[in-house]
């Protein structure tokens, strides 16, 4: 494969992922919810995404660069999502990112939701529940995947050619 062509492909593969890079990064969060639980005993887990400006370096706080959290429920607290409109958030920050953060958000209609470096973890609104085990993973951009596959392609195309 010639290095023209290469370079093409490369190229086609940063244009289809430029549009999948919004501007954000995407954090998940996990953690065992350890007052909830199934009508059967099984573990109940809380889930949370917690949406920041690329710009954002871990420990800085988080305000200047939010954009969403959303707390998708359990069943003895219900979904809540905050945005800017709706929130002052704290001036949490991220320490670690993979595994246990610190982190603390609320707005003015009494939602929060707070983890801290122990993996410990709090959401409160119309109920309050609390956790152990939880962590923050950062999500990867579907750009990544895509310029993974693009790279790989050629690869493929290159040692096929070569073969």
């Amino acid at each position: 494969m010639s290095a023209s062509r290469l370079a093409l492909l490369l190229a086609a593969g940063l244009a289809i992922a430029a549009p999948a890079a919004a501007g954000t990064i995407t954090y998940q969060f996990e953690g065992l919810c350890t007052a909830c639980s199934t009508a059967a005993g099984h573990d109940v887990f809380a889930r949370a995404t917690l949406t920041l400006q690329d710009s954002y370096v871990l420990g800085d706080p988080l305000a200047p660069s939010f954009v969403s959290f959303h707390y998708d429920g359990t069943n003895l607290l219900g979904a809540f999502t905050i945005t800017p409109v709706d929130s002052t958030p704290v001036l949490g920050h991220f320490e670690t990112i993979p595994g246990p953060a610190l982190m603390s958000i609320d707005d003015r209609y009494g939602n929060y939701f707070e983890t801290r470096l122990t993996g410990v973890w709090d959401a409160g609104g119309s109920a309050a529940v609390s956790g152990t085990l939880g962590t923050w993973s950062a999500v990867p951009e579907p750009a990544a995947f895509t310029l993974l596959l693009g790279g790989l392609a050629g690869l493929a195309a290159t040692r096929r050619r070569k073969a």
